[in-house]
């Protein structure tokens, strides 16, 4: 039902569409025309501005209700700490994001960022990224090659 196109990270522009409304820390939702290239294909992401990961998902069925959940869980993040961010699922041309794009600074904690896809009963699908410290002495990993290992 659920299978993976792609994985990881990669330097994105940052977002220039973005829609309010929504239970995350900021309120927005990052709109993309089209998945991004996930050029690092790891799940131990550096944390910097710039930085876009997660997975391109197929879904073959449509929810019955209509709409599937996304979540990720993170450590604390912002003025609240807040620990979890949920949205509807946005599907469009048979590729699905699940993901998330590092925008400011309050974003870039690190440790384990997980997330899921559920039809709002049952978790579909489950996948682990890590946050680290960029290396020192490195340039930023938008700029430069960065160990992914």
């Amino acid at each position: 039902m659920v299978a993976v196109l792609d994985q990881g990270y990669a330097c994105e522009p940052l977002p220039t569409q973005v829609e309010g409304g929504f239970d995350t820390v900021d309120g927005e939702l990052v709109l993309r025309a089209a998945p991004p290239d996930y050029t690092q294909d790891t799940t131990i992401v550096p944390a910097q501005i710039g930085i876009t990961f997660g997975t391109v998902l197929a879904i073959a069925v449509p929810p019955e209700n209509g709409v599937y959940m996304s979540s990720v869980t993170h450590p604390p993040m912002g003025n609240q700490g807040r620990t979890r961010q949920t949205w509807p699922f946005r599907q469009g041309a048979g590729t699905n994001i699940l993901g998330y794009t590092l925008e400011d600074d309050f974003e870039l904690v690190t440790g384990d960022w997980i997330f899921r896809l559920s039809d709002g009963q049952n978790i579909l699908f489950e996948q682990k990224f890590t946050l680290v410290p960029p290396p020192a002495g490195h340039p930023p990993a938008c700029f430069g090659d960065v160990p992914t290992s």
